[in-house]
């Protein structure tokens, strides 16, 4: 988040009908005005740490801060003078489809919806939803989808889970840069891990 821009940024800016924006890349930013003038410039890549370590070290990526003011940069050349004071991040729960998944558990009596990830906001009305006909057992078209029916692949175990984390990063990055996804984010589609859309 950075400091509050003046009067003569915003105009330097020509963020006029201060909209919210997103590039939509797969490691996409976004960024958008607060009510106070400040911009908050995000990214969705998070940082995997091995073994699953969730702990409050990895609640800040000094390379992610830079790689985001560096595209900060990139974006606005002439505010290069914009101070960020704030910066943080944390741990999120993701699956290989990058979707939620239900369930059920304990023959039935517990029911799931887990694997939200930075967009799980907008789904939680259908997850509601999804959750309201499982648990009052009425058919539904909802209950018919994907993420209801079908569990994501998952995630290899350690040590293959870092290797390959490394590995579809790098790929996932090519695509950023303008590269066509490779014969890996082309297989890892097929089979329903759509990390190359």
């Amino acid at each position: 988040m950075s400091e509050p821009l003046t009067a003569e940024q915003m105009s330097r800016l020509g963020w006029r009908r201060r909209q919210s924006v997103a590039d939509m890349r797969t490691f996409f930013k976004y960024y958008r005005l607060t009510a106070d003038n400040r911009i908050l410039w995000g990214t969705s890549e998070a940082a995997y740490y091995p073994g699953n370590r969730v702990d409050p070290s990895c609640d800040h990526s000094e390379r992610h801060y830079g790689e985001l003011h560096a595209s900060f940069l990139r974006h606005f050349p002439a505010l290069g003078e914009i101070r960020f004071p704030y910066a943080w991040g944390g741990p999120i729960c993701s699956t290989t489809r990058l979707t939620p998944f239900f369930g059920s558990a304990e023959d039935g009596r517990i029911l799931y919806g887990l694997g939200y990830t930075g967009h799980g906001l907008g789904t939680t009305h259908l997850a509601g939803q999804i959750l309201a006909h499982m648990a009052l057992e009425r058919p539904s078209p909802l209950l018919d989808l994907t993420l209801v029916r079908k569990k994501p692949f998952p995630y290899p175990p350690e040590p293959l889970r870092s290797l390959a984390v490394r590995t579809v990063t790098r790929a996932l990055r090519r695509v950023d840069a303008g590269g066509r996804p490779g014969l890996l984010l082309r297989c890892l589609d097929a089979m329903g891990i759509g990390l190359s859309s």
